[in-house]
């Protein structure tokens, strides 16, 4: 099975387009930034993007009232498990 992966264009909202979170992309940076969203990966020169299912576990966490430090060591854990991955 390939890996599926979303664009900040496909997750973040604007005025126009509803994304997959009603938050704006810098309001995704700034949970990149402050770890509760995992850092994209460059697919290409001028491509990143996130595996669909590291969104969908940032997704279950705030779904289920996780804590925003909780949800950091979720994304570390996502990031080692790239690490292992690859």
């Amino acid at each position: 099975m390939s890996a599926m992966f979303i664009r900040i264009s496909g997750l973040a909202s604007t005025k126009r387009r509803a994304g997959r979170w009603p938050a704006s992309a810098a309001t995704v940076w700034r949970g990149v930034t402050a770890g509760t969203v995992t850092v994209p990966i460059k697919l290409a020169k001028q491509v990143s993007a996130w595996p669909l299912r590291e969104i969908e576990a940032v997704e279950e966490a705030r779904i289920a009232g996780k804590s925003d430090d909780e949800i950091r060591a979720l994304v570390r854990r996502l990031h080692e498990a790239r690490k292992v991955a690859a």
